[in-house]
């Protein structure tokens, strides 16, 4: 029996939602709209380029950084390994560099800074405090307040694919949806659920029909790196 591709794998995740067709584009503004919470209908994927030299790499490193209509920005990855401490050092680093991406011109005003989104899909629990499927982070005081303005500008955004329930399709929110299909694509123990996710949603149906054009030999190679 062919296998499937295991969407868990940085490569493959790219594959899927970084390449230049209108299936992926669908699949990547519907799967932001599920995280954000907002609709997204546009947005340009600003690394999109995947090389044979890129799949020869030992450790590549495959986010997907995005642009958005008005200006925002999004760095994507999907991470299945944990450092505790050197993760959310290393998640801070990248947002502080995402938000850096942006120059204001001399005599431009500050508040011309548009939002970032440093946006990482988990296959583990970050934390046992954190008990959500999605955790957003901004800047806060110990009261709760956001920082007037300012505070939303800079969001790390944790989603959590063991956090995601088993149940039935129509059940699911399109976030759970997602995220079921994120985690459990390739597991055949959970075809018939997959099966209805895709029939359900759009975005979810054009992301399926990105991995029916990869060849067999395309999809072994990357689970085998995977593994």
């Amino acid at each position: 029996m062919p296998s499937k591709l295991n969407l868990k794998h940085d490569m493959a995740f790219k594959s899927v939602f970084g390449s230049d067709t209108k299936e992926s584009q669908i699949a990547l503004c519907s799967l932001l709209s599920s995280i954000l919470k907002q609709q997204v209908s546009s947005v340009r994927v600003m690394n999109s380029e995947l090389t044979s030299e890129i799949a020869k790499q030992k450790h590549p490193r495959m986010d997907l950084l995005v642009s958005f209509d008005d200006g925002r920005l999004a760095n994507i990855e999907m991470q299945v390994v944990y450092d505790p401490k050197e993760f959310f050092y290393r998640m801070f680093y990248y947002e502080i560099r995402l938000a850096s991406r942006q120059i204001l011109k001399e005599g431009e005003p500050y508040s011309n800074f548009h939002p970032v989104y440093q946006i990482v899909i988990t296959d583990f629990i970050i934390s046992p405090e954190y008990e959500y499927l999605v955790e957003q982070f901004e800047q806060r005081n110990w009261k709760g307040q956001t920082l007037k303005y300012a505070g939303p500008l800079m969001q790390l955004i944790f989603v959590q694919l063991p956090k995601v329930p088993v149940m039935d399709a129509k059940d699911m929110s399109l976030l759970e949806k997602w995220n079921f299909f994120l985690k459990y694509f390739e597991d055949e123990g959970k075809q018939s659920i997959i099966k209805e996710v895709i029939k359900q949603e759009e975005g979810i149906a054009m992301a399926d029909k990105v991995i029916k054009y990869m060849s067999q030999e395309w999809i072994d190679q990357l689970n085998e790196e995977f593994e």
